[in-house]
């Protein structure tokens, strides 16, 4: 979401609490096209592990099991 001013983290941990209340399971992993310069893959956002992935979306955060 480019130039709507949020954080990858932001939108991770709100996806993260979306999946919980759809499924009533903790989100385990997170999925992104591409991730910020400062950001490593496989780092952890709120206990959800955030991995960038070229299969992904352009523009999407993908969150699951």
């Amino acid at each position: 979401m480019p130039g709507e001013g949020y954080r990858l983290s932001e939108i991770v941990e709100f996806l993260a609490e979306w999946y919980f209340v759809q499924t009533r399971q903790r989100a385990g992993f997170a999925f992104a096209r591409k991730l910020p310069r400062d950001v490593e893959s496989g780092c952890e956002v709120d206990g959800v592990m955030l991995f960038e992935a070229e299969w992904a979306l352009q523009g999407c955060v993908m969150v699951g099991g």
